[in-house]
């Protein structure tokens, strides 16, 4: 079985834990049991698969898995909706505190989606050892390394 991954540092950024940039276009590859096909990101119009999958996976709409809230990847949001969105989620939250939090702001806001999956924003990930791991074998994939595969359930 492979290790748990550690909980992220207090200065770690989503970019440093999935690897994904969101500042140009980026090649992901496919990640055994997260995405069977390669992708290229388009900052600013992509919804990323592989986050799209960590994140259904390890936490599903309604759910109270853990999330941990990331300042956007590569986008700066003037004062307005956005701002106010993100600077009402706490650093750590349930994904059914995130849809409450959002149902308070979506008017005039972007699509919740647009925040959990775009490689421009990134601005919740999943967090539990299982989604850590997840994200540490995409960092890897996108790294050229050798992305272990998942360690078996249960």
């Amino acid at each position: 079985r492979a290790p748990a991954a550690a909980a992220p540092a207090a200065t770690a950024t989503a970019t440093s834990i999935t690897g994904i940039t969101g500042a140009a276009p980026q090649t992901i590859p496919a990640v055994a049991g997260l995405t069977d096909k390669v992708e290229t990101t388009r900052p600013g119009t992509d919804r990323c698969a592989a986050l799209e999958a960590i994140l259904h996976k390890h936490a599903p709409r309604g759910s109270d898995a853990p999330l941990r809230a990331y300042a956007p990847a590569s986008q700066r949001f003037r004062p307005g909706t956005r701002a106010a969105f993100l600077a009402a989620c706490p650093a750590t939250l349930t994904r059914r505190e995130l849809e409450r939090v959002y149902d308070l702001h979506k008017r005039g806001n972007l699509p919740l989606d647009k925040y959990l999956f775009a490689s421009k924003l990134q601005c919740f990930l999943a967090d539990s050892p299982a989604a850590r791991a997840d994200y540490a074998r995409l960092r890897a994939a996108i790294a050229g390394g050798a992305a272990p595969l998942p360690a078996p359930a249960g």
